[in-house]
């Protein structure tokens, strides 16, 4: 693959959010959480639209995340959305293809076992085809990495998810792939985002290695919680924020990641609060969501 890092690249972090919906709670954590943590570093704050799966994007959603985002002090650096670089996603897929490493499926998901997929078209050389999709061979080795929260996370792709598909038979491009070249794209530095992509990470490691590209570092964030003990998310039904009380949400976030604010801030803008989390000390953030989670830290390993 071409793409590279530049020479010399400071920091630039990034936040991708999908248009399925308002920003909720969960979505604002990981927005400021990558928005402090760029501009601690002095570096640069890229917006994404991550908006490959067009049968669940909501129409309007666009506007109501950028407003929201804007609602709460977050200026970015730069904006895009993956309907940007779907040329990218071919080009990325004729490489691998070239060199023997993707093979057509036919495998139905719905119909396959849970677990890894061992296989059972690797060796078939199907021809393409509107109902199959694209697999890479994935190597049974252990990938590592040293997460900013989690520490040292490690697993064997192979034995634990598979070959893993790069492309569904009725999509452009899967999320691990398209993820992967628009963060080498962007030259995205560090990625900031929910722990329940960590086994993710993995898997995108992997393409990192195989389509030789270099990967940034990762800090995951430990997902917010209902009352029930179930993540927010759009699926789940979180409610969206208000961006007319923009500070409470940015507050809770603020709070979520360990700072402390002090009196003087109660009644401050979101800017005013952005501000003063930005000028606190990078390893308190870092140490206050590690001890903050240590149980969430120590369970996550028994789920990869």
């Amino acid at each position: 693959m071409d793409t590279k890092k530049s020479n010399n690249i400071g920091y630039v972090g990034r936040f991708a959010p999908t248009p399925t919906g308002a920003l909720h709670l969960g979505s604002v954590v990981t927005a400021v959480a990558s928005y402090i943590r760029a501009k601690q570093n002095k570096g640069k704050w890229l917006l994404r639209i991550d908006d490959l799966d067009k049968k669940r994007e909501r129409n309007g959603s666009r506007d109501l995340i950028l407003r929201g985002i804007s609602s709460l002090g977050l200026e970015w650096d730069g904006l895009s959305s993956q309907g940007d670089n779907l040329v990218d996603y071919r080009q990325s897929m004729n490489f691998l293809a070239e060199k023997g490493l993707t093979y057509n499926c036919a495998c139905s998901r719905k119909k396959l076992p849970k677990g890894p997929y061992l296989g059972t078209c690797r060796e078939k050389k199907l021809s393409p085809d509107e109902n199959r999709s694209i697999r890479v061979k994935t190597p049974d080795t252990t990938i590592s990495f040293c997460d900013s929260v989690f520490g040292k996370i490690q697993g064997n792709v192979f034995s634990e998810m598979g070959d893993f598909v790069i492309k569904p038979r009725d999509e452009v491009a899967a999320y691990q792939l398209a993820v992967v070249i628009d963060d080498a794209k962007s030259e995205i530095t560090e990625v900031v985002r929910g722990a329940d992509l960590l086994r993710s990470t993995l898997m995108q490691l992997c393409l990192y290695r195989t389509l030789q590209l270099t990967p940034p570092l990762f800090m995951h964030i430990p997902v917010v919680r209902d009352s029930r003990n179930i993540k927010l998310s759009k699926r789940s039904g979180a409610k969206p924020v208000d961006i007319n009380d923009s500070q409470s949400a940015l507050k809770f976030a603020l709070d979520y990641l360990g700072f402390e604010l002090p009196s003087h801030l109660e009644k401050a803008s979101c800017r005013e609060l952005l501000v003063w989390a930005i000028q606190s000390p990078e390893t308190s953030f870092l140490k206050t969501v590690q001890s903050r989670f240590s149980t969430e830290v120590k369970n996550v390993f028994s789920s990869l």
